[in-house]
């Protein structure tokens, strides 16, 4: 049906995006550890939390100029010690 359609096109898009933000992110060393939907856990040394931001904050900024869209992608980054503390 229609609505399958647009869900499938909708969902498929939503991925390819995500997942070639988080291949950015890797690429700049940051290495991940978990991946659930539309975020990430990370492994990140104490006093490397700006770093890490940036290179998320590059990663994103990157996929716009390559992907070109209507609408720029974003991110919110969050530290911590456990899952509560950055979800």
């Amino acid at each position: 049906s229609e609505k399958d359609r647009f869900s499938t096109l909708n969902q498929s898009t939503g991925v390819y995006c995500f997942d070639n933000w988080v291949k950015g992110c890797r690429e700049k060393g940051i290495k991940t550890v978990g991946q659930f939907h539309d975020e990430i856990i990370a492994l990140v040394k104490e006093g490397d939390e700006m770093e890490t931001k940036i290179n998320m904050e590059y990663s994103i900024q990157d996929l716009n100029k390559q992907l070109n869209l209507n609408i720029d992608l974003g991110i919110e980054a969050q530290f911590g010690s456990t899952y509560a503390d950055i979800h």
